[in-house]
């Protein structure tokens, strides 16, 4: 089944970890979930002359662009975790947090970039860039079963 981009939802979570509040940026224009996995050369004689790699760490990720409005409570929620250095936990699925069979990446990150863009001819805008940090639980792919 082919998704188009518009279907696809980013929340954040105003909850806790047990007990979540998916509260949706709907805000965002365009959104990059990047999974990439280090190259670790596991080359052995036995590869006849060929370097063989194995995947190493996953590098993880969100980058996303969202209207510069500081009286929207998702723009202040990022703006505030990216100057306390707070951390956020994040859900960017392929589709709605109440529709069964959604899914994507799940984590509690920080904010590492708050970008402010000013075209001359468009309107102002904010990149961000989230990342995984140290938290009581690890990144997992989450799949919505409601």
């Amino acid at each position: 089944m082919i998704v188009m981009g518009f279907a696809a939802k980013l929340y954040r979570n105003s909850g806790t970890y047990v007990a979540p509040t998916w509260v949706e940026i709907a805000e965002v224009k365009d959104n990059t979930l990047s999974l990439d996995a280090d190259e670790v050369d596991v080359t052995t004689r036995a590869g006849a002359g060929f370097k063989q790699t194995e995947p190493g760490l996953i590098d993880a990720g969100l980058e996303f662009e969202i209207n510069w409005d500081t009286e929207d409570a998702n723009f202040t929620a990022l703006r505030t975790a990216f100057s306390t250095r707070e951390q956020i936990e994040m859900l960017a699925l392929d589709g709605p947090v109440d529709t069964a069979g959604s899914q994507g990446l799940r984590f509690t990150g920080k904010v590492l970039s708050f970008n402010r863009n000013e075209p001359v001819e468009e309107n102002l805008t904010v990149t961000v860039t989230i990342k995984p940090c140290i938290a009581a639980n690890a990144p997992a792919w989450y799949t919505a079963t409601t």
